[in-house]
């Protein structure tokens, strides 16, 4: 059910990108041709930008699709490149722990105060705020269950799939000579 629900987070940032320029494009040509513009795209589009950024956060770190380096690690042995993941992924918990509490803190002033951007249409600004919060907050569930198996995994010694070989510039290479 987790798997589902970030992979339509993931979809939905996509839509995003393309609401996003539609409505710059929308703001651009009625600048041009009718000397007005979209109210508060200025607003809009920055609150967009980043549910488009953290929506796909959970999926990119079940796929384990962020940039890695494996300089030194590749060279350790397996059993410790294995750790090695758990301890990135308790790493990334941290550091997406303490966003999502700065978050949750905002999010708890923005809406007792009841805030909103001065704009034309006087948005409210809880729905960034709890966009940001939510990105976050699918991100550190899929962290937390990513350590647990892991860490379990290690223990195991069943650490294969967790350090699966990555395409490096030897690799392609010998692929491209084949």
């Amino acid at each position: 059910m987790l798997r589902q629900f970030e992979d339509f987070l993931h979809k939905f940032s996509a839509f995003l990108i393309f609401f996003v320029g539609a409505l710059i494009f929308g703001n651009v040509v009625a600048r041009a041709l009718f000397r007005t513009q979209i109210p508060d795209t200025i607003i809009i589009v920055p609150e967009l930008m980043v549910a488009m950024i953290l929506f796909p956060l959970a999926a990119v770190t079940r796929d384990r699709s962020h940039i890695v380096v494996e300089l030194v690690s590749r060279k350790m042995p397996r059993q410790a490149q294995g750790w090695l993941v758990v301890f990135g992924s308790l790493i990334g918990l941290i550091a997406i722990g303490i966003l999502l509490y700065a978050g949750i803190h905002d999010l708890e002033k923005v809406i007792s105060r009841q805030s909103q951007f001065a704009g034309d249409l006087e948005l409210p600004k809880w729905p960034g705020v709890a966009a940001y919060v939510a990105g976050l907050a699918f991100c550190a569930v899929r962290l937390v269950l990513m350590l647990l198996q892991d860490g379990l995994a290690c223990l195991r010694g069943d650490v294969d799939d967790l350090i699966a070989p990555h395409d490096t510039a030897d690799d392609i290479e010998d692929k491209e000579q084949v």
